[in-house]
């Protein structure tokens, strides 16, 4: 850990005007907007750094945004002048952070309508690194794909895939709550069985048992049925899936999330239809209210694997169906 700012003495800590005191816990980028300006301490990691001769900017980014840094660079006086030891520290830091590196920073919240990062900044007082990163980062922009899944990690930061993570959070959580609101009952079927669950899918053997061989789940279909005669009446499961299933594209269905339901005393297939509408439905407009329209476009053609087609919702009477369509119709259903 390396620790420079206003805490290396009172020299360097009446120059900041601030008590580090009064900073008792780390703050998330997005709850700046709301606090009044004052001490404050954030951490996450670099994204940018700006050395200018004069001032230093730095965008820091954390789970949920991102916020400039500002601080006024104190350079080696060119007449040789003493110079502030803890003000020049932090200004050589600044100028060796490499973008990835973790750290906190305590200093002064501003608001300011010229910044265009979110309306705020904070004057650095005090910086903690807590991870150093390479200066040279392995990947880029343009990586490819197999590179960036070298260093998943990492890639996994830029926005638009960390994205993805936070829509399937918010899917996951609005399929739980309909079910649950409704009474259903949640379960979680075994993953090795003695047997295949549906025929026609190939299977993943597993030679740990002595006498026999087990296999992966293909499915929980056997078990939402045993649920029904059990008199659960209506269970629910969201839960990995296994199919050794050859492939001839890039594309695969060896492991993939199962979201599964089963329900009792219905009439038709028209009522599990009809439970399908409501549950998308709740669903999507969940991550709607959570996740900027822009963004959860893009995301749903991104997790489809679509490139120039729009995502819209058709429906007639209670054929209810996911349709890829050219066009604007998609502002159907994100409006």
């Amino acid at each position: 850990m390396v620790t420079v700012g206003a805490d290396f003495g009172e020299k360097a800590s009446a120059a900041r005007h601030l008590d580090l005191s009064l900073v008792s816990e780390r703050v998330l980028v997005k709850q700046l907007q709301g606090l009044a300006d004052g001490p404050v301490s954030v951490s996450g990691w670099v994204e940018t750094v700006r050395d200018q001769k004069k001032v230093q900017f730095v965008i820091l980014r954390d789970e949920s945004g991102a916020v400039q840094l500002v601080n006024p660079a104190t350079r080696p006086a060119e007449d040789g002048t003493e110079q502030d030891a803890a003000a020049l520290a932090l200004t050589d830091l600044i100028s060796n952070l490499a973008t990835g590196t973790f750290l906190t920073v305590t200093g002064e919240l501003k608001h300011d309508e010229r910044v265009k990062l979110g309306g705020v900044e904070i004057k650095i007082a005090a910086l903690d690194i807590a991870a150093a990163a390479l200066p040279e980062t392995p990947i880029a922009a343009d990586s490819g794909l197999d590179k960036r899944m070298d260093w998943r990690f990492l890639d996994l930061r830029q926005r638009r895939n960390n994205l993805v993570f936070r829509v399937q959070t918010t899917l996951e959580h609005a399929f739980r709550s309909y079910w649950i609101e409704r009474d259903y009952i949640e379960v979680h079927s075994p993953k090795l069985m003695a047997s295949a669950s549906e025929s026609n899918a190939e299977l993943f053997e597993v030679p740990y048992f002595e006498e026999k061989t087990a296999y992966l789940a293909q499915s929980p279909q056997f078990f939402k049925q045993m649920a029904q005669v059990a008199g659960f009446g209506k269970i629910f499961e969201i839960a990995p899936a296994f199919r050794a299933d050859p492939s001839f594209t890039s594309r695969h269905a060896t492991e993939f999330t199962s979201v599964d339901a089963e329900i009792s005393w219905i009439d038709s297939h028209e009522d599990v239809a009809a439970m399908q509408e409501e549950l998308l439905q709740t669903a999507f407009q969940a991550v709607k209210d959570k996740v900027h329209v822009h963004d959860l476009h893009a995301t749903i053609l991104h997790l489809l694997g679509f490139d120039h087609t729009k995502l819209t919702f058709r429906h007639a009477g209670r054929d209810f169906r996911l349709t890829d369509v050219s066009g604007e119709v998609v502002t159907d259903i994100l409006a």
